[in-house]
């Protein structure tokens, strides 16, 4: 019986801190990181002990002919069977939704690739917002370097989002543009982009 209850124990917290990759999918965290900075020990410690106490309530009022110690651990496996595959289930709908928003982005970025495509303007992605330019000489290199750009069938777009989906819908979207800016521009275009931004002064 308490080789159970501890089994039980066991699966309940592995899966506790497991379901913290399908919460995030496709975010990916070690390990590590999940038991020490995402894992709310606290609240969990908590409600799990007053679980404890209530069941342990119970078990004194009710059912006093079997000993005491054998209805509490009894008690405890089963809600803690019963807490598993409510994570569990909890886990795996919240992985199916995160994916359903994965597939829908990496489709609506795959749809853009190929509308891009027709109007011969492949968004060039960039991290955050772009700082404005300091003075007049600084707008002229950037008017200058977007025109370049341009030039290669390039616009600049950035998001103020960063996430690991964005990343994966980005990726798609360039193996769809990649093929058709290497045969608008021709092989090792981006060098050729990059020394001629070089050459601003």
């Amino acid at each position: 019986m308490k080789v159970r209850l501890f089994v039980s124990i066991l699966i309940l917290w592995i899966v506790n801190v497991l379901i913290y990759y399908t919460f995030n999918y496709p975010e990916y965290f070690s390990l590590f990181d999940i038991i020490t900075q995402h894992v709310e020990w606290k609240p969990l410690l908590s409600s799990y002990g007053v679980i404890i106490l209530i069941t342990a309530f119970f078990c004194l009022v009710f059912y006093k002919k079997i000993s005491f110690s054998r209805k509490l651990i009894s008690s405890i496996i089963y809600i803690n069977v019963l807490c598993t595959v409510l994570s569990f289930s909890y886990g795996s709908y919240r992985f199916y939704i995160n994916k359903q928003e994965l597939d829908e982005s990496i489709l609506s970025f795959q749809d853009m690739a190929r509308d891009d495509i027709k109007k011969d303007k492949i968004r060039e992605f960039g991290a955050g917002l772009p700082l404005p330019p300091k003075d007049k000489s600084e707008y002229r290199n950037f008017l200058k370097k977007d025109s370049i750009k341009e030039n290669y069938g390039l616009i600049s777009v950035s998001y103020c989002t960063i996430s690991e989906s964005l990343e994966i819908s980005k990726a798609e979207y360039r193996k769809i543009t990649e093929p058709y800016l290497e045969k608008r521009n021709g092989k090792n275009w981006r060098e050729k982009m990059k020394k001629d931004i070089e050459a601003i002064k």
